[in-house]
């Protein structure tokens, strides 16, 4: 009878590798890869574009803001002209999304940056916002992007209706944060008429802005208005000066604005 520890001795040295072999003298033959080739493979692959349909199949088959939102991210180093038809197809999906409507909308803006305002990029750009705002009316952030990208074009009255636009889709609440940037700009403005309309309405929600109007008045020469406004300051007995004046300083203020140009001022009556 054969004795199992022998039996067991004989199995365990056959799964033990060959000590020498045909295989492993030929393996031992392959030299180790160069360091310049294995740079080389890596930057290949750093470098290496999957094709579109599978960059969005994740995010198209689970159709989640999540999903759409990590295939964006990770395609981020792409060109616009791919990242725009990432977010076109993002958007068929979810076509009233704030976070992908906002990042698209801020990577155009850079992309057309890079060319003249007279160049079609720009207009694309104001076709793009419109279109994002028949979704996102009721956000005041989109509506300031806008404005601000009419201003570095210098669309006077497309910004003012658009301002105004905004004051219309935009609850009560939300004016101020609306207000803040359109009446700066309209302190900037070449055209005084234009200037004085808008500062005008603004005054109504803001009485306390009364001052720096009569100081943009001083500024633009604009006489008679300056002493329109100093009368309705000193008729006011409530008004609280934001600049700590007394009455007694804006009636020496008007009685000098008065006497300096008197041909300038003629709607002042009954005073």
């Amino acid at each position: 009878m054969t004795d199992p520890s022998f039996l067991f001795q004989k199995a365990s040295n056959e799964l033990l590798p060959p000590e020498e072999s045909k295989f492993q003298e030929e393996f031992d033959e392959i030299p180790p890869p160069r360091q310049e080739d294995t740079v080389k493979m890596q930057q290949e692959f750093s470098t290496l574009n999957f094709p579109f349909e599978i960059s969005t199949g994740f995010a198209e088959a689970n159709n989640t803001l999540k999903a759409w939102w990590i295939t964006l991210q990770a395609d981020k180093t792409a060109p616009y002209s791919e990242r725009s038809l990432l977010f076109e197809k993002a958007l068929k999906s979810l076509s009233g999304c704030y976070k992908i409507w906002f990042n698209y909308l801020k990577e155009s803006m850079e992309d057309a940056e890079k060319s003249s305002v007279l160049s079609r990029r720009y207009q694309n750009v104001g076709y793009l916002f419109e279109r994002a705002l028949s979704f996102l009316h009721k956000m005041p952030r989109i509506w300031l992007m806008y404005c601000e990208f009419l201003i570095k074009q210098r669309k006077i009255t497309k910004t003012r209706d658009t301002f105004d636009r905004a004051l219309a889709s935009l609850p009560a609440t939300q004016h101020e944060k609306i207000w803040v940037v359109y009446h700066a700009w309209a302190l900037k403005l070449e055209s005084v008429p234009t200037a004085k309309s808008v500062m005008k309405r603004y005054l109504k929600i803001n009485p306390d802005f009364k001052e720096n109007y009569l100081s943009y008045l001083m500024e633009k020469e604009e006489f008679n208005e300056s002493a329109l406004v100093l009368k309705e300051i000193l008729d006011d007995d409530g008004y609280t000066s934001t600049s700590g004046k007394s009455n007694y300083q804006f009636l020496m203020q008007l009685c000098e604005l008065i006497a300096g140009h008197p041909e300038k001022i003629v709607n002042l009556c009954h005073f």
